[in-house]
């Protein structure tokens, strides 16, 4: 597994989830629970090492590990806030910048709710993703995530764009999250890369929104 693809995908995974809008009135069963772990602690395709040296923190499941959902949403301020400082990637945030945010878009805050969900229902929280109802943010109001086909197809996402994301993702969590808890996130979220890039700019690279299949630079 390549470790540029680690973590999004959030992101997200997290981050081009942001301008396509994650509001629905779809549910689903949710993400399964996953807790396998990898048992090498190096990529498969370039040898990198995963391993920080950070020491795995007790708990049964890797929910607990990350520290429930307080820990896991943590975690996701934090990554967002490192996406946006890449101004590639805070081009797909384009909605989430303006003032007001357009009508039927989430705001940042929502967008992160939404990602936490995901990420604690796969890391086997009693969450499913879209949650039923919605997720309410602190400011008021509900709002209902979407499936992640119909969050990213609409940007345009290039492959290579994909995994910049991914490689800033994994990053942000490498200084407090194990070897074995990072590939065991990056096993669940490398399944994401085909619903969430492109096709046709799938082997493009990094690109701004929207991604064009003879734009970006090649990685």
């Amino acid at each position: 597994m390549n470790f540029k693809r680690l973590v999004f995908g959030l992101s997200v995974t997290i981050g081009s989830v942001a301008s396509a809008g994650a509001c629905s009135n779809s549910s689903s069963s949710g993400t399964s629970p996953v807790d396998a772990g990898l048992d090498s602690a190096t990529t498969g395709d370039t040898g990198t090492s995963l391993d920080s040296g950070v020491a795995c923190n007790p708990g049964a499941t890797l929910y607990d590990r990350l520290g429930g959902y307080a820990g896991i949403h943590a975690a996701i301020v934090a990554i967002v806030g490192q996406e946006l400082a890449n101004p590639e990637i805070a081009s797909y945030f384009f909605n989430q910048v303006a003032s007001p945010v357009p009508a039927g878009h989430p705001t940042a805050d929502q967008i992160e709710d939404c990602f936490t969900v995901l990420l604690a229902s796969a890391a086997g929280g009693p969450y499913t993703y879209p949650p039923d109802g919605g997720v309410t943010t602190d400011a008021g109001g509900t709002f209902l995530c979407r499936d992640m086909a119909t969050i990213h197809q609409p940007l345009l996402i290039s492959g290579g764009s994909f995994d910049e994301f991914v490689s800033i993702a994994a990053a942000t969590l490498a200084p407090t999250v194990c070897a074995t808890d990072l590939a065991t996130i990056g096993s669940v979220l490398e399944g994401t890369k085909t619903t969430i890039v492109f096709a046709p700019i799938a082997d493009a690279g990094l690109q701004s929104f929207p991604g064009t299949v003879d734009g970006g630079t090649e990685q």
